[in-house]
């Protein structure tokens, strides 16, 4: 089984760095999130953070945050959340059914559909859909209840990544060369 997942605050001022690894020091997590700036505008967290710490990260640094959190193979789970300046904008939530012959589906879809989301709807992944869930008719947007489209896998999380130009590689799970690094140890 592969699990995916980042968080990613827009570094819209020299001190985001040193505030964003401040704020998660504050709110101690179970996990051990390695912090990164990134080339370009982002400050990389691996490991995904929950969505109330993320939004808090982006009401008080005032810009834009994200996660992505997937899990493929025997489970399928899908969550995607961004926040502009505190102000939840898109929510996105799949997952599999309790029973092994059900199929999985959207159980939260908030906001408005984001570019990206195309992606979900392109010639491959809409051939995926075909073979899988021949009796389910995929049209855009996603619909809450429907078990098409999804985006569970390395390569689809790998795509959405890109499309957002944030700087993570899920499948290798490789961040570029970063200047600074921090280590935020989580609490049990």
């Amino acid at each position: 089984m592969s699990v995916y997942g980042a968080s990613f605050v827009r570094a819209d001022r020299a001190t985001t760095f040193a505030d964003a690894c401040r704020m998660l020091r504050e709110h101690p997590t179970t996990r051990d999130h390695t912090v990164r700036t990134s080339p370009g505008d982002w400050v990389s967290i691996e490991n995904a953070i929950a969505d109330p710490l993320l939004e808090t990260l982006s009401r008080e640094l005032g810009t834009t945050a994200i996660t992505i959190y997937a899990i493929d193979e025997k489970l399928l789970r899908f969550h995607y959340r961004r926040f502009e300046h505190g102000r939840s904008m898109r929510s996105l939530d799949y997952a599999d059914a309790a029973a092994d012959a059900e199929r999985g589906s959207w159980t939260g879809v908030e906001g408005e559909p984001e570019p990206w989301e195309t992606l979900l709807f392109s010639p491959r992944m809409t051939s995926l859909y075909r073979k899988y869930a021949a009796d389910e008719v995929c049209t855009a947007p996603i619909r809450l209840g429907a078990s098409i489209p999804w985006c569970c896998d390395g390569f689809m999380i790998g795509e959405i990544a890109r499309a957002l130009d944030l700087p993570w590689d899920p499948v290798h799970d490789r961040f570029p060369p970063a200047a600074h690094t921090a280590i935020i140890e989580g609490h049990d």
